[in-house]
């Protein structure tokens, strides 16, 4: 016991047990910094609080810890106080263990304070990294997707194209992409005016999410034009799946004195070949498509 106080009276720590609401006794002897501050005349004071600012808005949640009774500790701030040595600081601790009510004095010198304040540091640039790292996660998340019509982008559409070229030339299978361009664009915004031509693109982009299958893929191209990316389907299930995307466009009501019309041009991927060549088949068809009678689908 007796080595016990000698080291904590070396490591500077003062130890009061709580006997009842406010009222506090010694379990170690008084270390020289608490005897030099928390007196009253001749006696160590047991109410350090009474002297201390700080240690007296502490108090405060001390005793609504204790009056718990729930095991574990809370601990104040480091501070400083006048009366503490050049270089020195102070910290509290309530600490509630196996029934025992403690309230912990520790005086700091400048050396921890100093391994405090570099742990502090790493601490808050540790958090500032994960908020940076959630702030760069929810940038990208909404680069994926168009803001207008909550289709993929044309830079997510692109990577997927290579995975999937990757994987039909390792599986031996194959996909489609068809390419739509809304007829008469221009005309819809120059008598409508842009707001119109706004809400048909994003009438378009919905009409597009409801009748696809789980496995394809839509994304906007840019401008007026749409891309599907149609997985595991040949050329002639891909026409068909054309033809039924260009009707529902034809027949569902935009709110415009006159029908809304898309032209579509659509291949499929030929094994090896570059994803640019496939793209470019696909809006070769689509230019077809518009020189003839537009609101039509072509296949190369």
């Amino acid at each position: 016991m007796e080595i016990t106080l000698a080291v904590l009276e070396r490591l500077e720590i003062a130890i009061l047990k709580r006997t009842a609401p406010m009222c506090y006794t010694f379990v170690s002897h008084a270390p020289r910094f608490y005897r030099e501050m928390f007196n009253d005349g001749d006696k160590i004071s047991l109410t350090p609080w009474n002297s201390s600012a700080m240690l007296e808005l502490f108090i405060t949640d001390v005793e609504a810890f204790f009056d718990r009774g729930l095991e574990g500790e809370i601990t104040s701030d480091v501070w400083r106080e006048d009366g503490v040595g050049e270089g020195k600081a102070l910290q509290a601790t309530a600490m509630l263990l196996r029934g025992e009510s403690l309230l912990i004095l520790r005086s700091l010198d400048e050396g921890y304070m100093e391994r405090v304040r570099i742990l502090q540091k790493a601490r808050d640039q540790l958090l500032q990294h994960r908020a940076l790292r959630k702030d760069l996660e929810k940038y990208k998340e909404k680069a994926e997707y168009d803001t207008l019509t909550g289709l993929h982008t044309r830079a997510v559409l692109m990577d997927t194209l290579s995975e999937a070229a990757t994987g039909a030339d390792e599986t031996g299978s194959t996909f489609s992409l068809l390419i739509l361009d809304i007829d008469d664009f221009k005309h819809v915004n120059d008598t409508y005016g842009h707001l119109a031509g706004d809400d048909v693109l994003r009438q378009l982009g919905q009409i597009l999410t409801r009748h696809l299958r789980g496995s394809d893929m839509a994304a906007r191209y840019g401008g007026e034009e749409f891309v599907v990316l149609a997985t595991n389907t040949p050329k002639e299930q891909a026409l068909l799946m054309a033809e039924n995307m260009r009707s529902r466009v034809e027949e569902h009501d935009f709110q415009l004195p006159r029908p809304v019309t898309v032209s579509i041009g659509c291949t499929s991927y030929e094994h090896g070949e570059d994803i640019n060549a496939v793209i470019q088949r696909a809006d070769f068809a689509l230019y077809e498509a518009k020189r003839k009678t537009k609101n039509m689908v072509v296949v190369r």
